[in-house]
């Protein structure tokens, strides 16, 4: 698989919030699929898998980063030892 552009990346990102915000306020994954403004395409083969694997991907991004941070954390208050 190519690697994605920083506009493709970005655009995928703002699909992935869109989703979780979406889900948060109750909307299924088959009705956040069809919305046209979140950026799914229409001829999706199986849209509530597609859905569920960027609100998945989202939330193990969202772990890596703090887990990220909490690392480097760590590290700063190791060296005030």
């Amino acid at each position: 698989m190519a690697s994605q552009t920083p506009a493709e990346r970005a655009k995928v990102a703002g699909r992935r919030t869109k989703a979780m915000e979406l889900s948060l306020m109750g909307w299924t994954y088959e009705e956040i699929a069809r919305e046209p403004g979140v950026g799914y395409p229409a001829d999706l083969k199986n849209p509530r898998a597609s859905v569920a694997n960027d609100i998945k991907r989202a939330l193990e991004e969202s772990k890596k980063a703090r887990d990220e941070m909490a690392i480097a954390m760590i590290e700063k208050e190791n060296k005030k030892l």
